[in-house]
């Protein structure tokens, strides 16, 4: 189970194509992984969720956090596959 204190930070994505393209490449290599979408455009509030329409039309903030015992092939895989975003934590 992926929880706080067993996961890590893995990269900051802010489309839908690209957190779509992410997860299934996640999936396919059996990397357990979680999503935390953030709007960088809201001002804040204890837990501030974006309606479908924004989702959709809004780039936003897709933060992917894996597991730590799967950190070094999760960075493997991105850096494998052309992620050199400079969020990809090292």
């Amino acid at each position: 189970m992926l929880t706080a204190h067993n996961s890590i930070k893995l990269i900051t994505l802010s489309t839908l194509e690209a957190q779509g393209s992410l997860r299934e490449l996640l999936d396919s290599h059996h990397i357990e992984y979680n999503v935390s979408v953030r709007n960088p455009h809201d001002i804040g509030g204890f837990f501030p969720v974006a309606d479908i329409q924004t989702l959709m039309t809004q780039d936003m903030e897709y933060i992917f956090y894996v597991h730590q015992r799967d950190a070094e092939q999760a960075y493997r895989l991105l850096t494998q596959e052309g992620y050199h975003d400079t969020s990809i934590e090292p």
